[in-house]
């Protein structure tokens, strides 16, 4: 054998060996990549992303690592697929549908916001000034905006607001003492003639301390008087919060009530109608 054909066939040996030393970097990249894909999918679900972009995420994964799949089962089409949002839109139009024909509707207002669907009643067409008492216009308003509400398991919160004025002396010891009062007439409302849960309701005062407007007119203290019922867009706590009855249960033996109309009326004597 010449020099030659040596040196050719040693180099060969070389680059066969090195070709098979380095086999292990395929396998190698592939754990790479799987554990980036891991930890991205970990971190979506354990960060505060919107389900739109998670469905996004979970999708987009999906086809990256199944370029050909047609048929079968998708683990990530397992992810659920209803919005909190979307649950409280639903809500607040049928809280709306519900106060649509209240005589009072324009002191009544919803919204959406991030903690949840705020209703809120104003002025002292629903109570008395400088009592709790409960006025028969706030009972409607009451039994309209539980109708929506009933079927739920989302906790409830009860916030009494007032104005910057002084409440009338023995009365009330301060606006604080007022502003909770009056919360928690409205859970006993909930609670005995609405046949809220009481596990899903809470009671909180804030006084004249997160007005809405500057107390400087009468009209922008009127809007700072209220009490918002606040339904919270967390999803509900199966351990702590039991599931609701439903609307064709609230009165065993009558008929289903019809969508957005007072559930309570075949249960219980309503003294002020509607």
């Amino acid at each position: 054998m010449s020099a030659k054909e040596w040196r050719l066939q040693r180099e060969g040996e070389e680059d066969n060996a090195s070709s098979d030393s380095h086999r292990w970097l395929v396998t190698y990249a592939d754990m790479i990549t799987l554990l980036m894909v891991f930890f991205v999918v970990m971190y979506a679900l354990s960060s505060r992303i919107s389900n739109a972009n998670f469905t996004k995420l979970t999708h987009s994964l999906s086809q990256s690592l199944n370029p050909k799949k047609q048929k079968g089962i998708d683990i990530f089409a397992q992810a659920p697929t209803t919005k909190p949002t979307t649950q409280m839109q639903e809500a607040q139009m049928r809280v709306k549908q519900a106060i649509a024909k209240f005589d009072g509707r324009s002191q009544v207002k919803v919204d959406l916001e991030p903690r949840g669907l705020v209703i809120s009643l104003f002025d002292t067409a629903f109570f008395k000034p400088n009592t709790d008492d409960i006025t028969p216009q706030m009972a409607r308003a009451l039994y309209k905006i539980a109708s929506g509400i009933a079927t739920m398991s989302n906790a409830i919160s009860i916030e009494g607001h007032t104005d910057n004025t002084p409440t009338a002396k023995g009365a009330f010891s301060s606006n604080w003492d007022l502003a909770a009062r009056r919360a928690v007439k409205v859970v006993e409302f909930l609670v005995d003639k609405c046949h809220i849960k009481p596990q899903r309701l809470s009671a909180t005062t804030y006084a004249q301390y997160r007005p809405l407007f500057p107390n400087d007119t009468p009209e922008h203290r009127a809007m700072n008087r209220r009490v918002d019922i606040v339904l919270s867009s967390k999803g509900p706590q199966p351990a702590i919060t039991p599931t609701p009855t439903p609307l064709n249960q609230l009165a065993p033996g009558s008929p289903p009530p019809n969508a957005f109309q007072n559930p309570f009326s075949g249960q219980i004597a309503n003294p002020f109608g509607g």
